[in-house]
């Protein structure tokens, strides 16, 4: 099952060199759960992390496919 989660508010990727925004609204596709990380896919197909706290936080669900 493919969960889709829609970004609260703008975050900063500092996983990405160099570090990109994640815009307000965006939807993505959790891939992974990696340690304190959370591997999301863009809607472009492009991938980044986000620190599991900035996750819970950051996200709420945006159904599921």
């Amino acid at each position: 099952m493919v969960k889709w989660v829609r970004a609260l508010h703008s975050i900063l990727l500092e996983c990405t060199e160099p570090a990109e925004m994640l815009e307000k609204d965006s939807v993505c596709q959790v891939e992974d759960v990696v340690e304190n990380c959370v591997i999301l896919r863009r809607e472009d197909g492009s991938s980044c992390m986000v620190d599991r706290l900035d996750f819970e936080r950051g996200f709420e669900a945006a159904g599921q496919g």
